[in-house]
This record gives structure tokens, sequence and C-alpha cells, in this order.
């Protein structure tokens, strides 16, 4: 009895610590992901009717993501710019989209490896719906940027994936 419970608590103590990677990681793209429209917000490339100035904005966009996103630590390490994938932008000219995707691959787990799970991997995506300059404001202003997608979670086969909300600024 007393080791049942002892594997029970192992076990906890490894699912809570992939939930909490799992929230670096999603704070890590939504942090990204709004730096990234703001980026294109603030660029003009938004108001520009030929799309003529979105490629250079863009590249600055996705730079700043990368730079935003791997100042945070997902399971105790800084993210690399490998692990993290800005994509977009998308939409239309006036109101693009941003994605950005951060996986971290080679979390170590501490219990789990009684059963043969040494590794998993944490995937967190977020997607800014309105990248304009009118969506990207102070809260005050009563417009705020919005989210969509779904939350997944899934442990098994050593992956832990998640495709959350983003929370409103």
């Amino acid at each position: 009895m007393l080791f049942v419970i002892g594997a029970m608590a192992a076990l906890s103590i490894d699912v809570v610590t992939l939930y909490t990677a799992r929230s670096e990681a999603q704070l890590a793209a939504d942090g990204a992901a709004l730096a990234a429209a703001r980026v294109l917000a603030n660029s003009g490339a938004t108001s520009d009717t030929t799309g003529g100035s979105m490629a250079s904005a863009w590249n600055l966009a996705k730079a700043v993501a990368i730079q935003v996103a791997t100042q945070n630590k997902v399971g105790g390490t800084n993210l690399t710019p490998a692990e993290v994938t800005p994509t977009g932008p998308g939409g239309t000219i006036a109101d693009p989209t941003v994605t950005v995707v951060v996986q971290k691959n080679d979390l170590p787990t501490f219990f789990a490896r009684i059963w043969g799970t040494r590794t998993v991997t944490v995937k967190a995506s977020e997607r800014t719906v309105r990248a304009s300059r009118e969506a990207i404001r102070k809260p005050s202003s009563g417009i705020t940027p919005r989210s969509s997608g779904s939350t997944q979670n899934s442990v098994g086969s050593s992956a832990l994936s998640a495709i959350g909300k983003m929370p409103q600024a």
C-alpha cells in the first residue's frame, strides 16, 4: 500500500513539472506573438495597401519574436532560437496574423524513468488574430488582441502538447 502511494506521489511530481513547463512555453509564445504583432502594427505595413513594406516589417517582427521568446525559461533553461518558430504574416495586409510556436525538447523526467520515459517535449502555440494598429493598443482603450485556438494536452510516448489561448492584456 505504501508503494502505491509513493508511486502516485512520484508520478504527480512529473505531471506538475510538465504542466509548469507547458505554462512557461505558453507564456513565451504569447509574449513573442504580441511583440511581433506590435512590430507589424507600428511599422506602418498594415497601412500600406500595396503590401510592399510587409516583407521587411515581417523580417523585423520575426527577429523580435525570437528575441522575446529566447528571454524566457522553459523547464529551467532559456529557449534557443531553434526552439522558436514564428510564422506569418497571415490574414490580410491591413489585418495580418502572427503565429509563434515554442517547442522545448528533451525536458527530463524524474520518476517516469521507472516506465522508460526519460525525456518529454513541451509545445505551445499562439496566434494573434489582429496585428493592425487599432488592435494593438493599451488595455485602457478597450481594444485588446484576440486569439484563437484550443487547448489540447496529451501525455504519452514522451510528448506533452498544448495549443492555448492568449491571456487578455
